[in-house]
């Protein structure tokens, strides 16, 4: 039989590198080759297993629940430095890409670069298509809602801010597109493996995606800083930028009136464009676990104030200055626990949108 990774349960894990080890599961025992402990072969592979699925998790929950891509990539990385025969890192690292990108400057093409990697080396090793094709999906949604945040911060109801905020929009469309190119290869090599309705459904709407010029566009007119209208020229199969200047027209009264925008910081009476597209929850966690703590804190000084009342109920003074000071704890335990709701309502709206996926 092959020989497996196996982690000594009593090593410190300080360095994995040098607690892992190759074992036999046949043998009757193994060593331990840091503290040369005996181990029984099948608890050794298990707690590699358990260990290496507890470093997913954590990334996982960087990811989908904290919202931060940069420290959840670094967390997936580190669990391909360890073993690279896990297929769950590099699709996390995928999403990672996709929602690391900012309004100017996209990650679609490292993640088409990454996912041609795995595509040639981890693709044809899937263990479970099932899991590799729901992410797939949910990366093809998560890269729609990126071009659709992305189109909504760069126009004003149809119309484009000016001409570099349609060249950076057309420019992001053509990266998703050939993203989208290779997330269709390898729906097709995961095919092979899962055969069902819904793969065949999903290649069909990709299918349609790539082969749709005007997808992204509809019937999108393009409005410059001086007020001249101009129109993408949507013959251009490759979605090259080439801008046709059509004749001034006036624009009605409603959209004349919309408060100018531009990608320039340095812009003069400008709404300056922000670049964040998928937002980051890890100080609205913080501060809901703060939160918990403080409300907490204050609804037991105020039970507190409200016995030492009724203790001296007999003395006037002390009896309203702990009455005065248990409805100001009151009001701000009150507060508190209040902010705890709104950011657990928002932190658990996010959480339904991604089993939407």
């Amino acid at each position: 039989m092959a020989t497996k990774r196996g982690l000594c349960p009593y090593c410190k894990i300080n360095n994995i590198q040098h607690s892992i080890f190759l074992v036999n599961p046949e043998a009757s025992s193994v060593f331990c080759g840091t503290n040369m402990h005996q181990i029984n072969p099948i608890v050794a592979i298990r707690n590699y297993e358990h260990y290496m699925e507890k470093m997913i998790a954590k990334a996982d929950n960087t990811l989908n629940v904290v919202c931060n891509p940069y420290l959840a990539y670094q967390e997936y990385a580190d669990v391909i430095e360890i073993d690279d025969s896990y297929i769950e890192p590099y699709l996390g690292r995928l999403l990672c890409l996709v929602y690391m990108s900012k309004v100017r400057s996209s990650h679609l093409i490292d993640a088409k670069l990454l996912l041609e990697v795995g595509i040639e080396k981890n693709f044809t090793k899937i263990s479970d298509a099932q899991l590799v094709f729901s992410f797939l999906r949910r990366i093809v949604k998560v890269t729609e809602e990126y071009l659709t945040a992305v189109r909504k911060r760069l126009t004003f109801r149809q119309f484009f801010y000016d001409t570099d905020c349609l060249k950076l929009y057309l420019t992001h469309v053509a990266e998703a597109k050939e993203f989208e190119n290779v997330i269709y290869d390898a729906t097709n090599v995961i095919k092979k493996k899962y055969e069902n309705e819904k793969i065949n459904t999903f290649l069909n709407y990709l299918a349609e995606k790539i082969s749709e010029k005007e997808m992204y566009l509809g019937d999108y007119e393009f409005i410059t800083v001086a007020g001249i209208t101009y129109k993408y020229d949507k013959t251009n199969l490759d979605y090259s930028v080439e801008i046709k200047n059509c004749k001034k027209k006036t624009i009605d009264a409603k959209t004349s009136r919309y408060r100018m925008a531009s990608l320039s910081p340095e812009a003069k009476n400008m709404r300056f464009i922000k670049d964040e597209v998928f937002k980051d929850y890890t100080s609205m966690i913080r501060a809901k676990k703060a939160a918990v703590v403080w409300f907490i804190l204050f609804y037991i000084a105020f039970a507190a104030c409200g016995a030492c009342a009724y203790f001296f109920k007999d003395n006037f003074h002390l009896f309203i200055i702990f009455v005065a000071a248990s409805g100001l704890l009151f009001v701000l335990g009150t507060v508190f626990l209040s902010l705890n709701i709104s950011w657990s309502s928002q932190i658990n709206k996010k959480k339904r949108k991604l089993e939407v996926y």
